[in-house]
Order: C-alpha cells, then sequence, then structure tokens
C-alpha cells in the first residue's frame, strides 16, 4: 500500500513538474516574442532617425547655400533682364517669372511655337552656370471641366504638366535634366486675386527659381503622381 501511495504521488509530481515546463515555455515564447517586436521598433526607429538626420543635412547644406548665394550673379542677371526685354516675364531677384498666355495656348500643356525661342534663350543663358532650377507650374482657381474626357484630375495636375512642358524644352536645349526640378501648385499660391480677369491672367504662370536655396526653398521636388492624358496631343481643358 505504502508503495502504491509513493507512486501516485511521483506520478503527480512529475505531472506539475512537465505542466511547469510547459508554461515555462510558452512564457518563454512569449517573451521571444515581445524581444522581436522591440528589434523591428528599434530598426523601425534607427530608420526614421536616419532619414530624419538626412533631411536635416539636405537643409543645412541649403542653409549654407542660401547663406553664400543670396541673389544672381551680376553678369547672369543682366544677361536675364535683356531676355525679359524681348519677352514677357519679370525677374524678381532669382525667381523668373513668364506668362502662361504666353507659354500656353488657352486650355493647353504644350508649349506654343512663339515660347519655344524664349525657353531656348533661357537654356543658353544658364548652361554652364551648373545651378539647380525649381520650375513650378501655378494656375487660376477656375476648376478645370470634361475630366474623364481629357484626362487631367485638376488644376494641380495641369499645372505640373506644364511645369513638365518646359523643363522638357529646357532639356532639349541643353540643359542638364538632373538639374532640374518640376512642381506644380495649381491654384494655391495667387499672386493677384482671381476675382478679376486680369487678375487670373496673372495667376496663370511659370515660375522658374534659379538655385533654389537662394530663395529658401531647397532642392526637393514636390512629389506629385502625374499621368498625362491619353490624347497625348497637349490640348486639355479650359481653365479660363
Amino acid at each position: 500500500g505504502c508503495d502504491a501511495q509513493e507512486t501516485a504521488r511521483l506520478r503527480e509530481e512529475v505531472a506539475r513538474q512537465k505542466q511547469y515546463i510547459l508554461e515555462q515555455e510558452r512564457a518563454c515564447q512569449e517573451l521571444q516574442g515581445q524581444v522581436e517586436v522591440a528589434n523591428q521598433r528599434y530598426s523601425d526607429l534607427a530608420a526614421d532617425l536616419e532619414g530624419k538626420d538626412q533631411k536635416i543635412g539636405v537643409l543645412t547644406e541649403g542653409l549654407d547655400r542660401m547663406r553664400k548665394a543670396g541673389t544672381l550673379g551680376d553678369k547672369l542677371q543682366r544677361r536675364l533682364e535683356e531676355l525679359l526685354r524681348e519677352f514677357p516675364g519679370e525677374l524678381h531677384g532669382n525667381r523668373l517669372q513668364l506668362r502662361g498666355d504666353y507659354l500656353f495656348g488657352s486650355g493647353q500643356y504644350a508649349l506654343s511655337e512663339q515660347s519655344k525661342s524664349l525657353v531656348s534663350q533661357l537654356a543658353d543663358i544658364l548652361k554652364g552656370e551648373d545651378l539647380v532650377l525649381l520650375i513650378v507650374g501655378h494656375t487660376d482657381n477656375v476648376p478645370v471641366r470634361r475630366l474623364k474626357s481629357r484626362g487631367i484630375k485638376d488644376n494641380r495636375q495641369l499645372s505640373v504638366l506644364r511645369a513638365l512642358a518646359v523643363l522638357r524644352e529646357l532639356k532639349a536645349n541643353g540643359y542638364p535634366e538632373d538639374h532640374m526640378y518640376p512642381t506644380g501648385w495649381g491654384e494655391m499660391m495667387p499672386i493677384a486675386s482671381n476675382e478679376t480677369k486680369e487678375g487670373r491672367q496673372f495667376n496663370r504662370r511659370v515660375e522658374i527659381l534659379i538655385d533654389p536655396a537662394a530663395s529658401g526653398l531647397f532642392p526637393i521636388s514636390a512629389i506629385y503622381d502625374v499621368q498625362g492624358p491619353s490624347s497625348g496631343g497637349g490640348a486639355v481643358v479650359e481653365e479660363r
């Protein structure tokens, strides 16, 4: 009888020990999972920190360039001013402002024939200067129409397509593509009232910031998904 009791006690003890081991294994697995999650979080934070460090580096470099290059050189400024005596546009510091109604026909994003000479001469002036160009398209606030049939979603997309048209013409005339950053701000940055026809004409424009660091804008292009119209002919909806 004593042997049977002892055997039963030992079996209970073995069962308890097995249960304890199973519980410890589960706890170990949970801890291992927590460690893996913590390691992933650490990796994510490290990658995020590295990205922020890179951005800080770009901004710091831009600030240094801005301090050194607040204005255009005298020779470049003089040549641009001479260009604007022949073609419509304005020069404000290092911001070259070109009239949209001269560059493009009404409701189009393909450069007009008359404006190609302007862009060609501009490329000749800027070549060899090793300057970054931020090319920004702008529109008035009148919504584009017939979006589905023409493939233009909104004024923002239209403004980007117009900036790209200027970039491609500059590239065709020898300006290095890796020195140009196209973007479009649509109707978001008006320089005149959109309540009048004259004001809307002013707002429809393309601006070229020559070495953006000199204007406090750093050489980072805005990311915007642009899908060209299926027509491919450069005609888009009326924006007037």
